[in-house]
């Protein structure tokens, strides 16, 4: 590896090399869908590098956050949990035969009353 360090034309071509992709990563930005997906990769691998060499782990996340924004295509929308409300009784003296289910009171049929065992006083 000492041997590799040494090397003038090694360091140049590293140096050289960071740079380029450095500049295809900023070229994909207006290029297709493909392009950005098959360029995603390789900058993700390559900023992962930067945490094993030089130890700069917010730097890769920071910029792992700025690869995927900018590389994975936004036309369609991000996965969403569709979940459906489940409706709780309220019981109390005012609204004790309703339901409160999205900031909204919804009369609750009589025939479906929920019979409990205390006594209401009256």
């Amino acid at each position: 590896m000492m041997n590799l360090l040494n090397s003038s034309i090694f360091v140049s071509a590293a140096t050289w090399g960071t740079l380029l992709l450095e500049l295809v990563l900023f070229a994909v930005i207006f290029s297709n869908k493909k392009t950005k997906l098959l360029v995603f990769p390789p900058g993700v691998m390559f900023h992962f590098f930067i945490i094993l060499f030089l130890g700069l782990v917010s730097f890769f996340f920071a910029m792992l956050g700025g690869l995927i924004l900018y590389l994975i295509p936004s036309e369609t929308p991000p996965p969403v949990l569709k979940l459906k409300p489940i409706p709780f009784r309220i019981r109390n003296d005012k609204r004790e035969n309703q339901v409160f289910s999205f900031f909204k009171w919804k009369k609750y049929p009589e025939k479906q009353r929920i019979k409990t065992n205390v006594t209401e006083k009256g």
